[in-house]
């Protein structure tokens, strides 16, 4: 249980975490806006994955070589040289992260910030349904009402401008395309979150069943679990994989630019500022409790509204800022009540997925079996 006591600290990383989340919105539509696109200074996603990849792999191994059990050199060979098949299993996240960005970006370029932000939201839906699939999470009745008013809300906001930007000049199809990416992104990321648990739980049931000569031999190797910052490392380094991948095999004009083509100042800032916010997350994960991740979270959504206003010019209907209020207060209502059924918050899972470079309950050791909120730690993009 989270203590009910709420340090000074706690808050500040918070509202900092709110801020920067809303920061990290209002770039990615401006990088993404006609205006960029149309003087030819689009950068390329994927060159974008990369750097961001590079730079979190950086400060991930900065932070192993001094927080870690063993510093770097011997992590990399206990965790990776000696144990790939454990290494492996980031790759399939690591995919599904690139895709994630890729779709978000694509969603960013053809919806405004509110829209984006309601509809992003559905991926705490599509965690709840996957964790009942795959790992038979149960939920309370309220949480399942919490649920219910979130779709709610979501279709309430998106219905309105929808009908608001039916218009002869093409609207709706870029408005549904817009629509169909977010859902996408949440889809790819609620997976990729469940599945990272599901081998997390698997990895640490085998550990269990083990037999004494087997937990002998692994005694006597003194390997501990692999640290948060080794599996940032492993997924950062198979997400700049799949991102060369991209480029080598797609091919589209970005190949005949420059690799920093497009990247401007703004741009820069987003690549650090994703790069960056992984830290913040995992230290929001450590400090606070799940209701006020959420309240970030929610207080987020509301920022990132009143700046879209301010420097876009973006006009909200009534319908929708009542269907923004209904997911604000169904994801807030939803936190409230994690000490049901649940055996782990799902703003705590969310969290530590692999998108943000999550880490698993059995890397702590022995504590991995103890409350989550111990146990949880998560760098990454949080867009």
């Amino acid at each position: 249980m989270a203590n009910t006591k709420v340090s000074p600290f706690a808050c500040f990383l918070l509202v900092l975490l709110a801020v920067s989340n809303a920061a990290v919105v209002l770039l990615g539509r401006a990088t993404t806006s006609k205006t960029f696109v149309a003087n030819g200074d689009h950068f390329s996603i994927g060159h974008m994955i990369i750097v961001t990849e590079c730079l979190k792999f950086l400060v991930a191994a900065l932070l192993e070589e001094h927080h870690s059990y063993w510093g770097l050199k011997i992590s990399i060979k206990k965790h990776i040289i000696e144990n790939p098949r454990d290494a492996k299993k980031m790759a399939i996240p690591a995919f599904l992260y690139f895709a994630e960005t890729s779709l978000i970006f694509a969603g960013l370029s053809n919806l405004s910030i509110p829209t984006f932000q309601v509809a992003f939201q559905s991926k705490i839906l599509m965690t709840a349904l996957l964790s009942v699939v795959m790992l038979q999470r149960k939920y309370t009745s309220v949480q399942w009402t919490c649920l219910v008013t979130l779709v709610f809300g979501i279709s309430l906001a998106i219905a309105a401008e929808l009908f608001r930007s039916g218009t002869p000049d093409g609207h709706w199809h870029g408005f549904l395309y817009g629509i169909a990416n977010v859902l996408l992104a949440g889809l790819a990321m609620s997976f990729a979150t469940v599945y990272f648990e599901k081998v997390v739980k698997e990895s640490s049931n085998e550990d269990e069943e083990a037999s004494p000569m087997m937990l002998e031999t692994s005694q006597e190797n003194n390997l501990p679990p692999a640290s948060l910052w080794m599996r940032t490392m492993q997924l950062s380094f198979f997400s700049i994989l799949v991102a060369i991948g991209r480029d080598m095999f797609e091919g589209s004009e970005d190949n005949n630019k420059s690799f920093f083509h497009g990247f401007t100042v703004w741009v820069w800032i987003l690549t650090i500022l994703n790069a960056l916010m992984g830290v913040l997350v995992a230290a929001v994960i450590k400090y606070a409790d799940s209701v006020l991740k959420a309240l970030a979270t929610s207080l987020s959504v509301i920022l990132s509204t009143l700046l879209s206003a301010v420097f876009f010019g973006t006009r909200l209907t009534p319908t929708f800022l009542f269907g923004m209020l209904l997911v604000v207060g169904s994801v807030l209502g939803f936190s409230l009540h994690i000490d049901g059924a649940s055996s782990r918050p799902l703003w705590e899972i969310l969290m530590s997925s692999p998108i943000f470079g999550g880490r698993s309950w059995s890397s702590m050791g022995e504590r991995g079996s103890q409350n989550a909120e111990d146990s949880l730690a998560a760098p990454l993009l949080v867009i």
